[in-house]
Formats: C-alpha cells, structure tokens, sequence
C-alpha cells in the first residue's frame, strides 16, 4: 500500500507527536508499505532524503499559517500515487483533506488534543482560534484516532460521531526509560552541589504551564535555599522560548534555572534520571509523554489533573491543579517530603500502538 502522511512536523524536531510519527511510518515501511511524509522545511534540512524506509518531502519555510497551502502544493507536484492519506492536527489536516478530496482518497486523522474550551484561557481573539480548531476537525475524515480518552470525549463533544474515533494510546520506548542508578558524576557536572534538583522537559507551549511552575520556584525559594530547576526546554514555539527566557529574567531566577537544550533521545533518561523530582504542569495533556518516560524512570512526579495526565501517569505521583501556582508550589513540597500517591504500573507499548493502527487501515480496505 501507499499511504502519504502530512505532518506539521517530523524528525529530527523533538516532541512527543514526533515520536509517534517516526515509530509509526518506520513500522509501515518495515510492514512493506511504501512511505512517503510531506512536513515543514526547516534551515539546513534537504528538501528530499530516505530516513528509515520513510521518503520525506519537506515544503519550503514558510509562515505557520502558509503551512497548508505549501504542503498541498508540494504533494501535488511530489506524489504520483497513493493509497491512504494520514494525517495529523492541526496545520497539515487542511492540507491532507484537500490532497485526499483531489485524489478520491480514503483519510485517517490523528488527534493530539482539542483545546476548545481552553482556547479563552490561553490567546486573544480566543474565538478565532476555536473556529479555526472546530472547520479542522469537522472536515469529514473518515476516521479519527484519538491518542487518549480525554481527546476522544473531547472529539464527540464537537460533534465526531463515536463509531469513526479509535483510542490508540502511544508507546514508551522502554528499551531506553527504565529505572536506573544515579549518575553521580553527570549531575555534579549539570547541577554542582544542587540540592534538591526539580526538572521539567519539553516544550515551552502555552498549554505546557512553565510561567507557573517558574513562578512556583519563586514561592519555594524560602523553604529550599539551595533549589534549582533544571529546563530541558525546546526551543520551538520561538514565542514561547523567549517568552521563557523573559521570565526567568523578570522574576530574578537567573541563579536558580538550569536552562539546556534538548537532549538526544539516547542520553535524555540520564538527565531525567538526575532529578529529585520531574514537573509536569501543564493546563492540557493529549498524551503526556513526559509524565509516561519519567513514571517509567521511577521518578517522583508532581502533576497537574489536566487532559490526559490522570491516564497515564503511574508511581509515585503527587497532583497538583493545573494553573495553580499555589498549588503546584506545594506539591513539589509534598513531593520533595516523600508526601505521595503510588498509582499501579501502567503498560504502553509501541507492538500495541502499531496493531490498533494497521487494524484500522485493514478495515477501511476490506
């Protein structure tokens, strides 16, 4: 089969969604399945190279919200053949719909999470962005995959009929988060004599909740005179990394943040391993891959009751409300204090996630 994906972004970007994809179409091409992934170009990156089995089509930079019409020219002039289209929230389903509407094609969309209702809360002109997620996920794909069941009720309260949504959860690579010792030399050399080390990694997205955990820091500094947090912080949105980096100056925690890049995925558990405690603050969680890796380091986790969160977070867990900086402030206090809950060992496993997956292309092809 032929199935081209549309994609806002691919290897080698960081992030949870890109994982899914790579692991995905790597998994289809291994199936026999030829591949081809139209995303966004980046400075640096060819226009056209074969990664894992995977053909990947990269559209010219161009502005977010150009990302469409640019990726739907290039598939146009790139793709002679398919069979599928698969695509992703939220820039490329536009592009994915128009392709497979020109082509006759049958579409899967997957779904991350849907911020209808947090919209109000997080941009101005709140409603334009409501409208703008409502067309997208209203368009009329013949199938939706939900990554969590938070995503999923969110989907039929907009109206997707339940019977064309399939929850799949995401895997974990747990060849590579598995507990570990301390690596005594590595934290000395990333931290110094730092005690107690929080940490959070990912993205600075405005529904991931650094501002408050930034401000959290600002409440413990009192209680915990030698504290620091470790940011393993993207640098995508650009917005929101500097809007990070204006925080962190205007609330005077220059000495107390530890700001690195994103890790490879290869040495990424043995900085999350270094910490005394990983944040998770974020206001909503399609997923939550970062909460899901740190779990299955055996870390303690402080997190917010937001989205997915509650589905796949497990050990030792201390919740907090997202959005609260009283409240995040104090559970990372409970949780330094050994104060927590132990939720049962939960399973997400990528042999899983593909089977749900080539199911559903099997049933639309029968």
């Amino acid at each position: 089969m032929n199935i081209v994906c549309f994609f806002d972004a691919y290897w080698p970007d960081v992030g949870g969604a890109e994982i899914l994809y790579q692991r995905l179409c790597e998994h289809w091409a291994r199936s026999g399945h030829q591949v081809t992934v139209v995303t966004s170009g980046k400075q640096r990156q060819p226009f056209r190279e074969v990664v894992g089995g995977v053909t990947l089509r990269r559209a010219p930079r161009v502005p977010r919200w150009m990302q469409s019409f640019a990726g739907y020219r290039l598939a146009v002039r790139e793709v002679s053949a398919a069979d599928l289209v698969v695509c992703s929230t939220y820039a490329s389903a536009w592009a994915a719909f128009w392709f497979a509407r020109r082509k006759k094609l049958k579409t899967v969309v997957i779904v991350h999470e849907v911020l209808y209702r947090l919209w109000k809360r997080l941009v101005p002109f709140s409603f334009l962005y409501r409208w703008y997620e409502k067309g997208m996920l209203r368009l009329g794909f013949d199938r939706y995959v939900a990554v969590s069941d938070s995503t999923k009720q969110e989907l039929i309260g907009l109206g997707i009929g339940e019977a064309r949504i399939d929850l799949i959860y995401n895997g974990v690579d747990l060849d590579r988060f598995t507990p570990r010792p301390l690596d005594r030399t590595l934290r000395l050399t990333v931290a110094g004599s730092t005690d107690p080390l929080i940490l959070y990694f990912g993205r600075p997205g405005v529904t991931k909740g650094v501002s408050f955990l930034l401000r959290a820091v600002v409440g413990l500094s009192n209680d915990y005179p030698g504290l620091k947090l470790c940011l393993l912080l993207g640098r995508t949105p650009v917005s929101g990394y500097r809007r990070v980096r204006r925080e962190i100056k205007s609330l005077e925690l220059t000495e107390r943040i530890l700001l690195l890049d994103p890790l490879e995925r290869n040495v990424l558990p043995d900085y999350v391993n270094l910490a005394d405690v990983v944040v998770i603050p974020s206001l909503s969680e399609g997923f939550g891959f970062s909460a899901l890796e740190a779990a299955s380091l055996d870390k303690k986790l402080v997190i917010s009751r937001a989205g997915a969160l509650p589905e796949v977070a497990f050990g030792r867990v201390t919740w907090v409300e997202p959005g609260n900086v009283a409240s995040l402030a104090k559970g990372v206090q409970k949780s330094l204090e050994n104060d927590y809950v132990v939720v049962e060992p939960k399973k997400f496993l990528w042999e899983d996630c593909f089977q749900r997956y080539d199911r559903i292309i099997n049933e639309m092809f029968v």
